[in-house]
């Protein structure tokens, strides 16, 4: 069953800040503030008109940092003459540098185009990509062979070959994007890829053929300059295979990027608008995350934003923001059993980190929504009625203690709330009277609590009693 869609004024005025008051003041909308910072109304310029800058990627300090140094350790190990370090480096290199192959693909396909604008970030995330890259490339050549076995025709065998060649790139997309192996291995997934960027993406597999063949005819013409020096030519053939490899990386990554809306990527970087990027150190995955609801809600997916929430709530259950949103979201798609829940939840966790005046908010919300709505944690009915006195609200506070005593008999907070009580009927009603029977009754119900010397304070400074005589 497809999830429900609600669109509309509700959907439209949903606003995705990180909150309000002290968790953001005003309701932004995500997707248009992500869209407007990052350029993505300005045009892209095709692929295939960009294969010079492509060709410059390597170049930039990082990457060519990087080449430099894996260069340099697989020509030590050819030279220390012991297949004990060789093979080693050539497995760490591989793995090194496919990692940071991936980091390419995906921060190109967010629309970081230079490597010199890559956001700082405290790591490097998903490190078992080049392992399943690797899986894949292996079973799809199983599932090829065994095919051209069983059949005895070498033809199925040449075209289950060019099919998984031109599977390929599609498969690395998915992986680069969700770090699925099942995704990046399901024909369906990879197919809604091919017809999500169409007749270009042939081109794509035309140009990343061309850059492999590339590849081996620049190493041939430096090859013979070093053929005596056989460490220092597995370093130059090194260089220049991964120079090839950042460029096809560049490549699908720009590609992912130009097609961003019809592969569902979202892109945070200024990609090709010019505009400067946002410096210092980010967290990329949760903007990620907040443009990828705001796009559902700007759509009227309500569902699908609401189940990406409540994963981050699963992950951050104490989030006061993410609870706001999923609030929000809620009261949108008009889910009132589970806003009661998530409303009691958001409400609990206001009062406990000290957001009492946000608290008082969402509480008169909830009164309007369910006539009746009665506080179910006896303690946070003392600092909200505290709050609401000093607020001036006093009916909300009338409302917060009235029938504590019966709901909760014998709690703590009772002398409390005979002190707030006492202080309501003095401040909101001008009952002096009723007060000052409050007060004495919990200064003789409860004479040694906090609240009794508080409540003795009031009634001497009301002048409604003397102090008594020395004996």
């Amino acid at each position: 069953m497809c999830p429900a869609r609600r669109s509309g004024p509700a959907a439209n005025r949903l606003a995705f800040g990180p909150g309000n008051s002290a968790h953001g003041a005003a309701d932004i909308s995500v997707e248009s503030n992500f869209r407007a910072w990052a350029g993505q109304d300005a045009p892209i310029t095709p692929f295939w008109r960009r294969i010079p800058r492509f060709f410059r990627f390597p170049a930039y300090r990082q990457p060519l940092a990087r080449n430099l140094v894996l260069s340099l350790v697989m020509a030590g190990a050819l030279y220390s003459g012991s297949w004990l370090v060789l093979v080693p480096a050539a497995l760490a290199t591989s793995v090194v540098l496919a990692r940071y192959g991936f980091l390419v693909i995906e921060r190109a396909s967010q629309g970081y185009l230079s490597p010199d604008d890559y956001p700082a970030l405290a790591s490097e995330a998903h490190p078992w990509r080049p392992y399943k890259m690797f899986a894949i490339f292996l079973i799809a050549l199983f599932l090829v062979s065994l095919v051209g076995a069983l059949s005895g025709s070498g033809f199925l065998l040449l075209v289950g070959m060019v099919l998984v060649a031109l599977a390929m790139p599609a498969s690395v997309m998915s992986m680069a994007q969700s770090d699925s192996l099942r995704r990046a291995m399901n024909p369906v997934r990879l197919m809604g890829i091919v017809q999500g960027i169409g007749a270009p993406y042939l081109v794509l597999c035309l140009f990343l053929l061309l850059l492999m063949t590339g590849s081996n005819q620049a190493f041939e013409l430096v090859a013979p300059l070093f053929k005596e020096r056989y460490w220092l030519l597995m370093g130059i053939s090194t260089f220049v295979g991964n120079y090839f490899f950042l460029i096809m990386c560049a490549l699908i990554g720009y590609v992912m990027y130009q097609y961003h809306a019809a592969l569902g990527v979202v892109v945070l970087g200024p990609g090709d608008s010019g505009r400067p990027v946002l410096k210092g150190r980010v967290d990329l995955r949760a903007r990620q995350r907040d443009a990828l609801i705001g796009r559902h809600v700007a759509a009227g997916e309500l569902k699908e934003a609401i189940a990406l929430v409540s994963e981050d709530l699963a992950e951050r259950p104490n989030d006061l923001s993410l609870h706001a949103r999923l609030r929000r979201l809620l009261q949108a798609d008009g889910d009132s059993a589970r806003l009661d829940a998530v409303g009691d939840r958001y409400l609990s966790l206001l009062v406990k980190s000290g957001n009492l005046d946000e608290a008082l908010q969402v509480l008169t919300e909830e009164a309007e929504r369910r006539p009746g709505h009665a506080l179910q944690e006896a303690g946070l009915v003392v600092p909200l009625a505290r709050r609401a006195l000093e607020r001036g609200r006093y009916e909300q506070a009338g409302a917060l203690l009235r029938g504590f005593d019966k709901r909760w008999p014998g709690h703590a907070d009772l002398p409390e709330v005979y002190l707030l009580g006492g202080r309501l009927l003095a401040e909101g009603a001008r009952d002096e009277a009723g007060a000052r029977r409050l007060f004495e009754h919990l200064i003789a119900a409860y004479p040694a609590s906090p609240a009794a010397a508080q409540a003795r304070r009031q009634l001497q400074g009301s002048g409604a009693v003397q102090p008594a005589p020395p004996a």
